[in-house]
């Protein structure tokens, strides 16, 4: 099993749910960032492409489950307090 992307825990990410409000299988989830913070120009690594594309403040598709690009660790990452 591979290790849970880094974006878990974080209080941007909103994840899939089912109809019963369980977390969806598929481990999709959406970065939310640009919605608390809308004035910010920086940009979290859930918005880069892997393409000559520059990155927008639209998508932030993440998936818990997915260790790819978006794990070399946000700099927008706080975690959810208990």
């Amino acid at each position: 099993m591979s290790e849970p992307s880094t974006c878990v825990g974080c209080i941007y990410a909103e994840w899939g749910r089912t109809k019963n409000g369980r977390l969806h299988p598929s481990g999709n989830g959406r970065c939310l960032y640009f919605k608390w913070n809308p004035r910010d120009q920086r940009i979290p690594e859930a918005f880069y492409w892997r393409s000559l594309i520059p990155p927008m403040p639209s998508g932030g598709w993440i998936n818990r489950r997915a260790k790819d690009g978006v794990d070399k660790g946000c700099a927008f990452k706080e975690e959810a307090k208990p």
